[in-house]
């Protein structure tokens, strides 16, 4: 399964198994079977003394899907199920996809939400334990964490109720970095302590703290994602790689399983401009057009809503280039089956990008069978022919 990203890389990041019932009338919990576009549904409750917040879906075809989490352990563990004539939910807890399917539970509707019970099917939990739900009404969305639009109320509380433990102080440059470390995901990220003015440590920070959370919230997705067979695997490794006056960079590599074919890998870097503290584009720093340098156009997601200019424009010249600069790393025609060749303009047209000292670095990004070639460390435009290709902010690096 392709690794869930965040506004660079074409890599997948929505686990599809979020689910809700929905509310009608005066807490009367009933089906509307005409509904097109059913929400999201959250709950907190208890089974038995352990309290839990449940987020349900109910679809058209009067299927069910879910998922939900005890408090104390905050790990979602997946649900699917149907909706009975009469109200009843019947819900199966991580089942794999065609298997035969399982209810460890069933959920009655009442006035004050559901009640239900939660059944045992081995001998260390033989017994029924009784559930109750009552709904968590939000009053307004709020994304404080800028999560993806995939996420919902019920990523957002479980964040809150997370914290993160100082680490150690390290150096980079002229700089001093203090990691935080959030326990469960072990998502560790730095903060910019020393080196920049105040106002500037606070904004970068900012955006740093931000990234942080997104992280952890992807460690949730991917566990959520893995859930049915045998769990996810979620690793963060954050590499500062540049820092002055106008930038500061860091890659942001992952390495997952989220229950799909294959375990992958990727970075998906953080790019900041120091003097807004707001995430740089590649267009912002690099720009091939025939016009003067301009924001392309993305939609609310930060993906891009054409793809023109990289596909005529950034993806050929980025392969050019880069065949001009390491001819002997691109590949030639006499390749062996496991050799990697990246002369095609396709593998360049979305690169997530970091800066270094010497110039800008660059990602080709191949499919699965040939994951191995992604993102060579060779792959940087020095500055000297950046700075001929400025882009919309005008910089001069480094």
């Amino acid at each position: 399964m392709d690794k869930p990203t965040i506004k660079y890389q074409s890599i997948i990041k929505k686990i599809a198994v979020l689910s809700s019932l929905l509310l009608t009338g005066l807490l009367n919990y009933q089906v509307c079977f005409a509904q097109t576009d059913p929400k999201p549904q959250l709950f907190e409750g208890k089974i038995g003394n352990a309290p839990i917040m449940m987020e349900l879906t109910t679809n058209t075809d009067h299927t069910v899907t879910g998922r939900y989490f005890y408090q104390k352990h905050l790990l979602d563990i997946a649900l699917d199920g149907i909706q009975l004539a009469n109200g009843d939910i019947q819900l199966g807890e991580n089942q794999n996809y065609g298997e035969d399917k399982r209810f460890d539970m069933v959920l009655h509707p009442n006035r004050d939400g559901f009640r239900g019970e939660w059944h045992g099917h081995d001998a260390k939990h033989p017994k029924n334990i009784a559930i109750t739900l009552n709904p968590l009404v939000v009053k307004t969305h709020q994304n404080p964490y800028q999560l993806s639009s995939d996420s919902t109320e019920y990523d957002q509380i479980r964040l809150t109720k997370l914290s993160l433990s100082q680490q150690k102080i390290t150096h980079f440059d002229n700089y001093d970095l203090q990691w935080w470390l959030e326990p469960i995901s072990q998502v560790s990220f730095f903060r910019v302590i020393k080196g920049y003015p105040a106002e500037t440590l606070a904004r970068i920070n900012h955006a740093l703290t931000i990234r942080q959370w997104q992280e952890v919230n992807s460690y949730f997705s991917c566990q959520l994602g893995g859930a049915r067979n045998a769990g996810g695997d979620y690793t963060v490794t954050v590499t500062p790689r540049f820092m002055n006056d106008k930038v500061l960079s860091s890659s942001v590599e992952s390495s997952y399983y989220c229950g799909g074919a294959h375990p992958d890998f990727s970075d998906s870097p953080i790019n900041l401009d120091v003097k807004t503290g707001k995430e740089l584009q590649l267009e912002d720093v690099l720009w091939l057009g025939k016009t003067k340098p301009i924001a392309l156009r993305r939609d609310a997601s930060g993906m891009r809503t054409d793809f023109d200019y990289e596909t005529k424009t950034l993806g050929p010249w980025i392969a050019q280039t880069m065949i001009k600069l390491y001819p002997k790393d691109v590949g030639t025609d006499n390749k062996q089956d496991d050799d990697c060749d990246y002369r095609d303009p396709e593998l360049w047209n979305f690169p997530s990008f970091y800066f270094t000292p010497t110039g800008l670095h660059l990602a080709a990004y191949f499919a699965r069978v040939a994951r191995a070639c992604d993102n060579p460390d060779w792959a940087i435009v020095p500055w000297k022919i950046v700075n001929q290709h400025h882009g919309v902010l005008g910089l001069v690096l480094p």
